[in-house]
């Protein structure tokens, strides 16, 4: 499938799914869970079902998302359960890396970059940057000056492009920002969330209470699913790009956890899973409150991080970015 464009390869990988019988008749498809399994946004998973359905080999029907089959010719029964690698023919553990060239730069840029404002104010080097990557200055350019948008880096006119540093006003004031709108976000988002997917987070949680070894892959996975996943389903892309923006103290954790090789705290864990049990019992209210509560917990909790994150010795860095 090289050279594809991204909706193209969507489209194929379930056309022979469907065709294989891996997906069989009635299995609910939804823009949004597809979307994770895919590692993209909904619009290259819209046009994909679209053009299938198109075909005939999927159907709209009374409910959310499309219905493999076609129900003109015959009377089908929706099958809604989650959809996972496997009924794609997809190895569990393999990666969809349907990125081109330009964004796989872009996000490790992003990577690099916000790692390294954790550390103190970087400058970045766009020659140097571009023999990294093994492209020309322009990319790199363009890159910048999406990260430029994020507010990752800044630039005035004739001088450098500069990162960081990460402050503690920056954490307060993400995390002030987060706790007004991600409750909301979590009461419109939840109800379309699959409770299986719920069910399988808590099982996770209780694995990692009971003292199980986490690995930074694990924490980033129960993170992501709380703050990230839960929210998916809103149908307010500008809400969801704002949030995305407030999520300084990604970086500022990961360094932490990484650095000091801890694991994830108790405290935390526990706000998770009663969030997310809550949302199990369908106390939705209960949940956003909870949610609520956990991330004013999580801000004090990243400040102090901050602190110690500050007196570690730097990291090894690329040499496109210098400290300043």
């Amino acid at each position: 499938m090289k050279g594809k464009l991204r909706y193209e390869l969507i489209y194929q990988v379930l056309d022979d799914a469907i065709q294989s019988g891996l997906l069989s008749q009635g299995v609910v498809l939804l823009e949004g869970p597809l979307g994770e399994l895919f590692g993209t946004s909904r619009v290259p998973v819209r046009k994909a079902l679209t053009l299938l359905s198109d075909k005939g080999k999927i159907s709209r029907f009374d409910g959310r998302g499309f219905i493999v089959g076609n129900t003109e010719t015959s009377n089908i029964e929706p099958i809604r359960r989650a959809v996972n690698k496997n009924d794609l023919g997809l190895e569990s553990d393999q990666e969809v890396d349907n990125r081109n060239l330009s964004e796989k730069i872009f996000e490790d840029l992003f990577e690099q970059i916000s790692t390294c404002m954790v550390f103190g104010h970087y400058k970045v080097e766009e020659g140097h940057a571009a023999e990294h990557y093994g492209v020309s200055k322009m990319v790199i350019r363009e890159a910048l000056l999406r990260l430029r948008d994020r507010g990752v880096v800044e630039k005035e006119p004739y001088s450098s492009w500069l990162a960081g540093p990460l402050t503690a006003r920056q954490i307060k004031d993400d995390y002030e920002i987060r706790a007004y709108l991600e409750p909301s976000a979590l009461i419109v988002s939840s109800p379309f969330v699959d409770k299986i997917l719920i069910s399988t987070m808590i099982a996770k949680h209780e694995e990692m209470l009971n003292g199980q070894d986490m690995s930074i892959e694990d924490i980033a996975l129960v993170e992501d699913f709380l703050h990230g996943v839960l929210l998916k389903n809103i149908d307010n892309a500008k809400l969801l790009d704002v949030l995305n923006h407030c999520r300084s103290s990604v970086v500022l954790n990961k360094v932490f956890f990484s650095s000091l090789n801890l694991s994830m705290d108790v405290a935390a864990l526990k706000e998770h899973k009663l969030v997310l049990e809550l949302l199990l019992q369908g106390n939705i209210k209960a949940a956003a409150d909870s949610l609520k509560e956990h991330l004013l917990n999580a801000q004090k909790r990243s400040l102090q991080r901050l602190k110690v994150v500050s007196v570690l010795p730097d990291p090894e860095l690329p040499r496109y970015l210098v400290k300043v």
